[in-house]
């Protein structure tokens, strides 16, 4: 198959890194695949593509509407003749859409990488998504996303697909034995997630106020991840710190900042937990599994499809600070060997469902049987 992935950059990002990982899958596959990027100033992961023989056509946009990227679109489309033409977020997959409805036929996958949040939906994305009539699949990376965008548009549900994540097991994996882990001196948890209101950072800190007046001595916190410098995400962070601060909690939370380390941070940490009001398909929990470390997580969108509760981790709502407690309490209450069954079973867990031969053949099975089903309609056509 010759393929062309439409990624607006090569930046940091769950959906570039798993756009990435799928072009890499298959390629070593032996599919001819190449790249279209519109800001080829963003370069993090395109060694990693020229490593691989990926050919990656750059256009360099100059303005928020810049006419040129689908001037080049058409060019590039024109003269290869892809099989697939596969696009991941909200505007690479206006740009392919458009192609199509400009009069370029061809299969086209395109890709939702978020949930609704809070299952509220703006008519700003009820109107943008309608151009999903135009794409002949969709991928999204949770039940919950492709249930709910079902549910806003009914004629999306026979052409939609969820296919979780790819995790790089090899990579990814527990390293030294579960009890070196689950016999460290300092309970501590891990958080991997940027500084956001939705990602519950308050509630997490009240959490440990109620675990310190109720339960004893709290875990250490590590939250790897930074604010932005948005406003919101600013006056997050001061509400946190002014929490910790008046609390008497600043030995127990440590704000990391953002981290390259995340597979040794997970394997040193007892548990990562992560409390988001609404999440996607949450890659630091994927990670987590593959590593062996078992996920306290909120019970939301998918998570309890990927920590099951009492067998990889524990789950709690998200919007009392209590439960959050009472589930860390109830995590640090396991024997020894209970604790490293639980991390055996994560580990278990990711192999059987987060590797990257099951993410490249769920999408190549995909790719194959839309190449079908348009050369027969092309057939169909011309008799």
């Amino acid at each position: 198959m010759k393929l062309l992935f439409i990624l607006d950059h090569f930046g940091i990002g769950g959906a570039q890194r798993q756009m990435i990982t799928l072009a890499i899958g298959l390629k070593k596959k032996g599919h001819d695949v190449q790249f279209f990027i519109y800001y080829p100033e963003y370069k993090n992961f395109s060694g990693d593509l020229t490593k691989n023989n990926i050919t990656i056509n750059e256009y360099q946009k100059k303005f928020r509407f810049d006419p040129g990227v689908m001037i080049e679109l058409s060019r590039l489309v024109k003269n290869n003749k892809y099989d697939i033409v596969v696009s991941f977020l909200r505007t690479p997959n206006l740009y392919a859409e458009l192609l199509n409805i400009i009069g370029h036929r061809f299969p086209l996958v395109v890709s939702e990488r978020s949930a609704y949040p809070y299952e509220k939906v703006t008519f700003g994305r009820k109107i943008r998504e309608q151009f999903h009539r135009f794409s002949t699949h969709i991928t999204v990376n949770s039940h919950n996303h492709r249930l709910s965008m079902i549910r806003v548009h009914p004629w999306i549900a026979n052409k939609i697909t969820t296919i979780y994540n790819g995790i790089d097991l090899d990579l990814y994996n527990p390293g030294n034995n579960f009890s070196q882990k689950v016999n460290s001196q300092k309970s501590k948890l891990l958080v991997l997630s940027s500084i956001r209101s939705l990602k519950n950072v308050n509630g997490l800190v009240s959490a440990l106020i109620h675990y310190k007046n109720n339960y004893g001595e709290p875990p250490m916190i590590n939250w790897a991840g930074k604010a932005s410098n948005y406003r919101d995400d600013q006056e997050t962070l001061y509400a946190a710190n002014k929490l910790i601060y008046d609390n008497g909690l600043s030995e127990y939370w440590n704000w990391l900042g953002e981290r390259t380390d995340v597979i040794e941070l997970l394997r040193e940490h007892d548990g990562l937990i992560l409390g988001s009001f609404y999440e996607g398909l949450p890659n630091a929990i994927c990670e987590a599994l593959a590593c062996g470390t078992p996920v306290l997580a909120s019970n939301v969108c998918d998570n309890p499809r990927l920590v099951q509760d009492g067998v990889t981790g524990f789950l709690f709502d998200p919007k009392n600070p209590q439960d959050i407690a009472k589930c860390i309490y109830k995590y640090f209450c396991l024997n020894i060997g209970e604790r490293i069954e639980m991390c055996k079973n994560a580990r278990s867990y990711a192999e059987k469902n987060l590797s990257l031969d099951r993410y490249v053949s769920e999408y190549e099975k995909i790719f194959r049987l839309l190449i079908e089903k348009f050369e027969n309609k092309i057939i169909n056509q011309s008799n």
